[in-house]
């Protein structure tokens, strides 16, 4: 890795940095590589003030490295584990119907059409499962490109407007003036805001209200949802955004766990306050400026 050491010797020279940390590859006298890691410090000269010596600190960081890989590794499979344990009991609760309904259809030899809907429900539910879990779990190929936030949540109230009225609900916009582009997938941002202002409908009496004000603040511009529904106690406030956990009571959880993974790529954040009877708020932040993570 000498290119990577020349490159930071440079970065260093030119920048006028004062101290700058390096973390390469050594190639030991058999021939085998180890893991190094150099704070490099800049020396000057006290009348001229120019750069004119480099002080190197190193140390071996090997087993560092590959005690963090391990740990990796056994934080990946422990997710894996909980998630398949998760989707088994998930699959598991429509499947004792279905099994319960086949063995009464096949021991009276009739057709019963409420049991063949009982058992058609069931199976929406185990493809709804698949599906959302599938979802969160494969990669996508996002596009990357200048995203209008303002115009997207225009889109996603106007298309949620129509179910709202049906349902003697409210969606009330309120959009700052100058909103800048932020860089993103705007597919996967728009799946985020139909999820949250969907969330805030279904928690909604008939005359409910949703809040949703987009505006710029202190270098973020935010998406904040707020509704007069039933709210969240505290105790499952603390359980938002873990798979399988959801406050509806055929939810999966995982819509939220998705949005959840789509605002971090997109560097933001998101807030979520709540009480029980009264109402929620989120607010959805994501930087003007920022580095896009593939």
């Amino acid at each position: 890795d000498i290119s990577i050491v020349n490159n930071n010797h440079k970065k260093l020279i030119d920048n006028d940095e004062y101290i700058h940390l390096v973390t390469y590859r050594a190639r030991k006298k058999d021939g085998s590589y180890t893991w190094v890691e150099t704070s490099i410090k800049g020396v000057y000269d006290e009348k001229s003030e120019k750069l004119t010596e480099l002080i190197s600190v190193s140390r071996d960081i090997q087993k560092r490295m590959e005690t963090d890989e391990l740990l990796r590794k056994s934080e990946k499979l422990a997710v894996v584990g909980q998630m398949a344990a998760a989707v088994a009991h998930e699959i598991r609760n429509p499947l004792t119907p279905i099994k319960g309904f086949m063995t009464l259809l096949s021991k009276t030899k009739e057709y019963n059409p409420m049991y063949i809907d009982i058992i058609l429900s069931e199976l929406k539910r185990i493809e709804l499962i698949i599906t959302e879990f599938l979802s969160m779990a494969k990669p996508h190929h996002k596009k990357w490109g200048s995203v209008h936030l303002d115009q997207l949540v225009r889109h996603v109230s106007n298309l949620l407007q129509s179910e709202a009225i049906m349902e003697n609900k409210e969606i009330n916009l309120d959009i700052q003036s100058t909103i800048p582009r932020i860089i993103g997938d705007e597919n996967s941002l728009k799946q985020v805001v139909v999820n949250v202002m969907r969330n805030a409908l279904e928690s909604l009496d008939k005359n409910g209200k949703v809040q949703v004000t987009l505006y710029k603040e202190d270098g973020y511009i935010s998406i904040k949802i707020i509704d007069n529904g039933c709210g969240i106690s505290e105790e499952r406030l603390s359980k938002i955004g873990e798979p399988f956990y959801s406050t509806k009571e055929k939810g999966t959880g995982l819509g939220l766990l998705t949005s959840y993974q789509i605002i971090e790529n997109h560097n933001g954040k998101i807030f979520i306050d709540s009480k029980e009877g009264k109402g929620t708020t989120v607010i959805i932040s994501f930087p003007i400026k920022y580095k896009t993570r593939h």
